[in-house]
């Protein structure tokens, strides 16, 4: 069974824009969870990418990132009420920010995207694929900053700060192609 996790991970083709926003969301909360989100980032940023790739199940992302993360800063801030990010931040992973895309055979759509990812291509993004992955990243990473407001009981101002960052940088990381 771990031969085979092994050998899963040896095939990834690992993405550096999923490795640096995963890694995003443990990083920039650094200044309420000390030098332990350095490790949050590295984690999150493995448990994101592997969510991403065709060889692991998105749980990964879903599940492994909300969990690293509310389980480092529990560990970190020594308080309890961390642990309440967990069940949002897998709610808001579970959303998805897939947007249509129609690269199949006759221009065919072959990904539908999410149900959020469709809404913003339809309704706001007039269509445009690059304008409409900045708008849909852009409001999960919003999302993911409202499930860590229990950081900002711990430290108002590192929240906040780590907020404000997650939300642009998330975003642009997004559309930037490092592959």
């Amino acid at each position: 069974m771990i031969n085979a996790f092994l050998e899963k991970l040896q095939r990834i083709e690992w993405s550096t824009q999923e490795l640096i926003v995963g890694g995003l969301i443990g990083l920039v909360y650094i200044k309420v969870l000390g030098f332990v989100a350095i490790f949050n980032a590295v984690c999150c940023g493995i448990l994101f990418a592997m969510g991403g790739s065709k060889e692991f199940h998105k749980n990964w992302r879903r599940l492994g990132v909300p969990f690293v993360f509310t389980m480092l800063a529990w560990l970190s801030t020594g308080q309890a009420f961390v642990l309440y990010t967990f069940i949002p931040m897998w709610a808001v992973l579970t959303i998805g920010y897939g947007i249509p895309t129609f690269q199949g055979p006759g221009g065919v759509p072959d990904d539908k995207g999410s149900v959020l990812g469709r809404w913003i291509y339809y309704n706001l993004a007039s269509q445009q694929e690059e304008t409409a992955t900045l708008y849909t990243r852009a409001v999960i990473a919003v999302l993911i900053a409202i499930t860590c407001i229990p950081l900002g009981f711990i430290n108002y101002t590192g929240w906040a700060i780590g907020s404000i960052l997650l939300v642009p940088s998330f975003a642009l990381f997004s559309i930037i192609d490092f592959d």
